[in-house]
């Protein structure tokens, strides 16, 4: 499933640390990789399983040097 998420802030001022869940509500363990395809956009973990515990993937910021205007980046997992 898709999901967007829009943040705005100050030109030079990151976005605090946002954060989702990754869930397996089947039977058996998961496996996930996370990737971002911009570098100022950090996921953490990048990699993990979860057998029906919600992990926790970290989204941090670091939009210095970034210009004024709309910058978008993808996550994947």
């Amino acid at each position: 499933t898709q999901k967007k998420l829009d943040l705005i802030t100050t030109l030079g001022v990151n976005p605090p640390t946002t954060s989702f869940n990754i869930l397996n509500e089947g039977v058996g363990t998961v496996s996930y990789t996370v990737s971002s395809s911009k570098s100022w956009l950090t996921v953490s973990p990048t990699s993990g399983s979860t057998a029906g515990e919600p992990d926790q993937v970290d989204l941090t910021f670091n939009v210095a040097g970034l210009k004024a205007g709309l910058n978008s980046a993808r996550v994947t997992v």
